[in-house]
């Protein structure tokens, strides 16, 4: 496992006769400004070919690779079952 590296995860999936990226990536500086909470090093974003969609620039944020890594996994999951994240 390499804490540090850019990018960890890239999809596209079709749904609903849309085209969407799915990235998730290292962010280069903590995004979490509550003191004394872990810190959002690791985002995923959803890119939606559709000017205006609700989910176009939605993210997530997480503390830890693996915790990334798995929420990847679930949104391209979900989306690949025809479920758009909430």
């Amino acid at each position: 496992m390499n804490l540090y590296c850019g990018r960890i995860g890239s999809d596209r999936v079709d749904i609903d006769g849309l085209s969407v990226e799915v990235s998730t990536f290292f962010l280069p500086f903590n995004h979490q400004f509550i003191p004394g909470l872990p810190p959002l090093i690791f985002e995923t974003m959803l890119f939606v070919d559709a000017l205006g969609h609700e989910f176009d620039m939605w993210l997530d944020r997480y503390s830890t690779q693996e915790q990334a890594e798995a929420g990847h996994a679930a949104i391209v999951e979900g989306l690949r079952a025809g479920r758009w994240p909430l």
